[in-house]
C-alpha cells in the first residue's frame, strides 16, 4: 500500500493526546522510513561518518603519524559511526557498494594512496580492512 493512499489522520490515545503520522522518524538513533527500507538510515550514517572523518582530516593527513595509529583512530571513531545500528539493516547491493566505497575512500586517504595508485599499504589499516 502506498503511503499516500493510507489513512494518515491523527491517531487519538484515550482522549489524552494524539500521534501524527510521518514519513520518517528517529528511533534509538536510527532513522525509520515508512517503506521500512534501510536507505534513510544508511544515508544518515554515511553523512555522519563523512562529517567525523572530515573533522579528523588533519590527523589522517599527517605524514608523521603512523598508518597503524591512523587505523586505530579510524576503527575507534569512524567505523562505529558508520555502522551504528547496522544489525537492523537489510542491505541491497547498491547500499553495500556505497558503504564499501566510503570505507575504501577512507582507507586510501589514510594510506595516502590515490584511486589509481598501485601501491599497496601494508599497515594495520589494510589488514583491518581485509578482502571483501
Amino acid at each position: 500500500m502506498a503511503y499516500e493512499a493510507a489513512d494518515t489522520s491523527r491517531f487519538y490515545i484515550d482522549g489524552t493526546g494524539f500521534i501524527d503520522f510521518c514519513e520518517e522518524f528517529k528511533y534509538l538513533g536510527s532513522m525509520l522510513h515508512y517503506t521500512l527500507t534501510s536507505d534513510t538510515d544508511v544515508d544518515k550514517r554515511l553523512t555522519s561518518a563523512r562529517a567525523a572523518f572530515g573533522a579528523l582530516k588533519r590527523i589522517f593527513a599527517d605524514k608523521y603519524l603512523s598508518e597503524e595509529l591512523k587505523g586505530e583512530v579510524y576503527k575507534a571513531l569512524i567505523f562505529p559511526t558508520l555502522l551504528y545500528g547496522c544489525e537492523a539493516w537489510s542491505l541491497r547491493e547498491d547500499l553495500f557498494k556505497r558503504l564499501r566505497s566510503f570505507h575504501n575512500r577512507c582507507a586510501r586517504s589514510i594510506c595516502r594512496a590515490s584511486l589509481h595508485s598501485v601501491a599497496i599499504c601494508h599497515s594495520g589499516v589494510s589488514l583491518y580492512f581485509g578482502e571483501y
